[in-house]
């Protein structure tokens, strides 16, 4: 810092102030970027942690899936009419296996019959037969007509000749 042609005291005091300033500011911002790299390296090895767990799940998600995926796939790959036919087969085993013993009152009137009357009724509900009236559903299925009143699935009007007519909802309206 000594050159010969300026060797006033107050031009060397100026140029150690300077540098004296300029090392202590490096020597600063370079402890601040040290911590602020300890910093991202401890977020990065806490988010790696992270992205293991979250692959762990996924996998095991995946194996727990596996049959399913396929059975969705195939669902997806049914016409519309396979799965209209595959879903009437659905609700003939819910309604044989399930709601006929529900429906069975007592041992007076024999299952075959309570399935027969509940299928009838099911199918009559579903094609949107205008001519089903709430007597139908006696003896055998009054609990189906209470069931369906109370989840309020269908709708009940008198028709004509008085008589109470009872439809299922249209769940494709807009109306709902």
């Amino acid at each position: 810092m000594y050159f010969p042609e300026r060797s006033d005291p107050i031009g060397l005091s100026l140029a150690s102030c300077s540098l004296t300033t300029r090392k202590e500011t490096t020597e600063d911002a370079i402890a601040d970027l040290n911590d602020e790299a300890l910093t991202i390296k401890s977020i990065l090895t806490h988010q790696k942690q992270l992205n293991e767990d979250l692959s762990n799940i996924i996998e095991l998600m995946q194996q727990r899936l596996g049959n399913k995926d396929e059975e969705f796939i195939e669902h997806i790959a049914l016409t519309p009419r396979e799965q209209n036919k595959k879903l009437r087969q659905e609700l003939q085993i819910f309604v044989n296996d399930t709601l006929a013993l529900d429906l069975m009152d007592s041992n007076e009137v024999s299952l075959d019959t309570i399935k027969l009357q509940s299928k009838d009724i099911i199918n009559r509900l579903i094609e949107y037969d205008d001519t089903l009236e709430v007597e139908h559903f006696q003896p055998y299925c009054k609990r189906l007509y209470r069931l369906l009143v109370k989840s309020c699935v269908v709708n009940l009007r008198k028709d004509l000749e008085g008589r109470d007519i009872i439809k299922l909802l249209d769940f494709d309206d807009d109306k709902l």
